[in-house]
């Protein structure tokens, strides 16, 4: 074709100013936005685009008339035409371009059909929009030119125009561009939510388009959104999940990808229903069941095992896939660590069966090592598992370890031993199982490689629980010597737990003195080496002759103990006496009788029948390998008789004993203080006892034997000397009652003297002094234990009394007396006594004890009754103690008291 001319040029740009100046106004703006990349456009919105609609047009009229043939511009409209049937649209659009501009309105609207034709042929839709718009404006061709329109609208997204245009369509059109409206503004809201949208902007969506969910339409917009809620808005993808399931039921594949979602968004309780219940058919149950395991898979994994439903979830899966051997083992493990021993032993069973592992064998023998079944679990590891494994070796030692640790606590010690031994094979380094086989093979009897361990160990940490084991150990075996050497060590410790426990020794071996001053703490002898303060009043009552062998004496002691270094303890006494002996009958015969004719020579006022008179002792008592207890002190300071000395050293073991004494006879008047004779004015009396004895026991467990011994020399002031020997035998059964001590058993007694001196004429003693005495019976003795925090005593005891007298001069040293055969005295001088004999019940009973009160005081009280001898004696007598410092700990209360009491008794 020939080039364009210029003329033709600008009609042409001409045409195109014009065009864009009613394009401009015709045109309406959109700025709508497209779909998102992430959400696929809808078939029904890109179905028919404008040139499917350009193809079923009609083609433009060619009649030509003969007003449009006279145009000089038909030939470039034609031109136009003939481009456009060879489909060169652009050289076509050229033409319909010029061609618009004529004056001619028929070859203008043919120019213009050409223009749109054109545009949509090249897919320049925006320039084809403002023609498409002016023909259905003017209603041209709205058959063809109106449904095109619809669809640049629809594609344009300018829906509001697209409503507008829907009146001007077929009802066919209409129905369809309504639907496809529809799902345009769908596909916008859909666009429009994101993952930030709140519920109730999805809700509302969900609520306006539910009809086209319930219609099965758009599943996979649907689909798409359910799952981008997954997350935040799980129960709205939980609803729509359960509406896409009711779509394409047939669609096997579509069914499973819905129900793997849905599965994903249940809640931890609806997963675990799931589990339990059948399913409806949907998908295969094979399918089911494999969704359901890759989702309980995928949700244990987000669990840590601390989780509270991580075993719920465990078990479930467990359910799910019982042949799984991941699964079980974790199902086993789960039920272990939840305490069910049962049910872990059974799935670690079967799996120990079916896969034996080193994970499951551990598992059996951990759980069955929880039930009890430690030699079961033992038996396992060794048919099943080499000694390679450190961790099976490990529960092997842990399993020998145990067993050998629960055989002792049994007390079944060559068991224990037996496994202990093994554990320490591979544990050697293991010192608290080492100790435990030292302590099972000293219950079997072997004994010295405990104590050597303990000592050794002791040396090297000093440790409190050492020190007490090993002292549970001395005090066991036999070797005092050693016990001796280690307490001394305990006893110089920095530690005061370990203090204690050489306090505590001491105190066992009778030495609270020492234990105090060893440990200043609580405990039964606390105090015990404190400075004391004791007071004692005391009263005897002795039966007999009225100013002869009766006697009542009231004491009141003072005393002052304090204590130095290594179990000393120092006291100082002094003890004023009142001493009554009744009024002397007239007919009684005392002193030198025989002179009694001579009356002028008799002075009845020397006779005394009562005295005050003052005591004093000094005393030291040391506790240590060997006891002592030294005394001094003097007869009444202020009686008939000058006083003398007397004292007393005592030493004894654990279980022996010796003493050497010298104190007053206290039987009667003549005895203690001395008297002065009536007739002749001569003192005599005050009868000193110098005696000398040992004790020994022996002791078979709670079975014990006591024997005694003690030799006698009796002088006073013109009294005859006098000897005894008194030997007792007792054995007995000892035992726990209640916070008593009791024994029980039989007793012998037996004495003698050499001359009886139990007169009250001039040369006599006036004390029992019978030739012969054996008493043999039953006692019965009640003592309070340590433990409690008062100290009682009571016994008993009775058997049958023989006693015999010998005969005995009526006067005694007297020395040269000028008396003469024809003299009324004589034959009272040469007189003598009779002896006698007697069978009878003698009675010992006696109760004492010592309550502590607060704040250093102490209150006690003993009382006594006793026939054993020819008279019947009681005493009562009741002692304060007040202590100088911390501790209320009784000591050894029974020796305390006995040395209280024995300064008067």
């Amino acid at each position: 074709m020939a080039q364009t001319p210029l003329s033709e040029k600008k009609v042409h740009n001409q045409a195109a100013v014009v065009y864009q100046k009613e394009q401009q106004s015709v045109l309406k703006s959109t700025n709508r936005t497209v779909v998102r990349e992430s959400v696929e456009q809808s078939p029904a919105r890109v179905s028919r685009t404008p040139q499917q609609f350009l193809r079923s047009l009609p083609s433009p009229s060619s009649e030509d008339t003969q007003e449009a043939a006279a145009d000089p511009l038909a030939a470039v409209l034609a031109y136009g035409w003939q481009e456009y049937g060879l489909e060169n649209y652009a050289q076509a659009k050229k033409f319909f371009l010029q061609a618009v501009i004529s004056k001619n309105v028929e070859n203008r609207r043919n120019a213009e059909y050409g223009l749109m034709y054109s545009y949509l042929k090249l897919g320049e839709t925006d320039s084809a929009l403002p023609l498409l718009q002016h023909f259905v404006a003017r209603g041209e061709q709205l058959e063809s030119t109106a449904p095109v329109l619809a669809a640049l609208l629809f594609d344009r997204g300018d829906i509001e125009a697209l409503q507008e245009l829907l009146p001007k369509l077929s009802p066919a059109d209409q129905k369809e561009w309504r639907e496809r409206i529809v799902f345009a503004q769908f596909q916008d809201a859909l666009v429009a939510l994101n993952e930030g949208s709140r519920q109730d902007e999805v809700r509302n969506f969900l609520q306006q388009y539910r009809p086209v969910l319930e219609e099965c339409r758009q599943q996979e917009q649907f689909f798409r959104l359910a799952t981008l809620f997954m997350k935040d808005s799980p129960y709205l993808a939980k609803n729509i999940f359960a509406d896409l399931r009711k779509c394409l039921p047939e669609d096997h594949h579509w069914q499973e990808r819905v129900l793997r979602e849905q599965l994903q968004v249940m809640s931890n309780n609806e997963l675990f229903t799931a589990v339990s219940i059948p399913f409806d058919g949907t998908v295969s149950e094979s399918t089911w069941k494999r969704l359901l395991k890759e989702t309980t898979w995928q949700r244990l994994e987000q669990l840590e095992p601390k989780d509270p439903v991580y075993d719920s979830f465990v078990q479930a899966l467990y359910e799910l896939d019982p042949n799984n051997p991941e699964a079980a083992s974790m199902a086993a493990w789960s039920c272990y660590q939840r305490g069910e021993y049962a049910c872990a032993g059974d799935i670690f069973s079967t799996l120990l069966r079916n896969n034996p592992t080193d994970d499951t064998l551990l598992g059996l023998a951990y759980t069955l090592q929880k039930k009890g079944e430690s030699a079961e679990a033992l038996y396992l590891l060794d048919q099943h598992s080499d000694r390679k494994s450190e961790l099976l070796n490990q529960l092997r030692y842990d399993l020998h370890a145990t067993l050998g640790g629960n055989f002792y606590l049994s007390k079944d010690y060559e068991k224990a031993v037996v496994h202990l031994e093994l554990a320490l094979i591979q544990r050697p380094e293991n010192v608290d199982l080492e100790q435990m086989l030292l302590w099972s093979r000293f219950h079997l009897g072997e004994s010295k490689p405990l104590v050597e361990f303990l000592w050794q160990q002791y040396e090297q940490d000093e440790a409190a629980d050492t020190a007490i084991s090993l002292s549970h150990v001395l005090g066991v075996i036999e070797d005092p010597e050693f016990t001796k050497e280690v307490m001394a060590r305990f006893a110089e410790s920095e530690k005061a737990e370990v203090r204690k426990v050489a306090g505590e020794y001491a105190f066992r071996q009778n030495h609270p003195v020492l234990a105090d001053q060893i440990y200043q703490g609580p405990g039964p002898y606390a105090g015990s080496a404190a400075p004391a303060l004791d007071s004692l009043f005391h009263f005897r009552s002795k039966g007999g002759d009225e100013g002869t062998s009766s006697l009542n004496a009231a004491t009141l002691v003072a005393r002052q103990t304090f204590s130095s270094h290594s179990g000393k303890t120092w006291s100082i006494a002094i003890f004023p006496l009142s001493i009554d002996s009744g009024s002397l009958a007239a007919d009684v015969q005392v002193g030198s009788a025989f002179r009694s004719p001579d009356q002028s020579q008799v002075r009845p006022e020397l006779w005394e029948e009562d005295a005050f008179a003052l005591g004093w002792r000094g005393g030291l008592q040391i506790e240590g390998e060997l006891d002592w207890d030294i005394g001094i002190g003097s007869t009444p300071l202020n009686g008939v008789i000058s006083p003398t000395l007397v004292g007393r050293l005592q030493g004894s073991g654990s279980d022996w004993g010796f003493a050497l004494e010298r104190d007053s006879v206290k039987e009667s008047m003549l005895s203690w203080l001395g008297q002065t004779d009536p007739y002749s004015g001569q003192a005599w009396g005050r009868v000193v006892e110098t005696k000398l004895g040992g004790h020994k026991t022996i002791s078979l467990n709670d079975w014990w034997l006591a024997v005694e011994g003690q030799y006698g020399w009796y002088n006073g002031e013109r009294v005859e000397q006098n000897t005894s020997l008194t030997v007792s035998l007792s054995g007995g059964y000892t035992e726990d009652w209640d916070d008593f001590e009791q024994s029980t058993g039989l007793f012998l007694f037996a004495r003698g003297f050499e001359r009886n001196s139990n007169f009250y004429t001039f040369g006599h003693g006036g004390y029992y002094s019978p030739e012969q005495q054996i008493i043999a019976g039953p006692f019965f003795r009640l003592v309070t234990s340590v433990a409690t925090n008062y100290w009682l005593e009571a016994s008993c005891s009775a058997g049958l009394n023989y006693r015999k007298t010998d005969d005995a001069p009526r006067y005694a040293r007297l020395g040269a007396v000028n008396v003469g055969a024809e003299d009324p005295g004589w034959d009272d001088l040469l007189g003598t006594y009779a002896g006698e004999s007697d069978t009878g019940l003698g009675l010992d009973a006696r109760v004492r004890g010592i309550l502590p009160l607060s704040n250093g005081w102490f209150i006690g009280g003993d009382a006594s009754i006793n026939n054993v001898a020819d008279f019947t004696q009681w005493q009562v007598a009741v002692a304060l103690r007040y202590r100088f410092g911390k501790g209320m700990g009784l000591g050894l209360p029974e020796r305390d008291l006995s040395m209280l009491t024995g300064l008067v008794q």
